[in-house]
């Protein structure tokens, strides 16, 4: 994992451990892909943006990639998977 996907990854892990509430609703989504939208703020790296300037271009959703990292590990932790 590079640096900043790293340093992603745990701020969004502190922030569920965190907040209980926010974690039971990250762990009811599953197994679907989340993507982050970021439309209006023409983010394709931590999100997607779906604007028309910006819907034809790659994106990397690295919010969305630490959130299902997250989510899978705490499914584990509970023993959902």
């Amino acid at each position: 994992m590079r640096p900043a996907a790293e340093r992603l990854y745990r701020v969004v892990k502190a922030k569920y451990e965190q907040n209980r509430n926010a974690r039971e609703k990250l762990i009811k989504t599953d197994a679907r892909e989340i993507i982050y939208d970021t439309s209006g703020n023409h983010d394709n790296l931590l999100g997607r943006c779906r604007c028309k300037a910006c819907r034809d271009k790659e994106y990397k959703n690295l919010y969305g990639k630490a959130l299902m990292c997250v989510r899978s590990e705490f499914q584990e932790q509970d023993g959902k998977t």
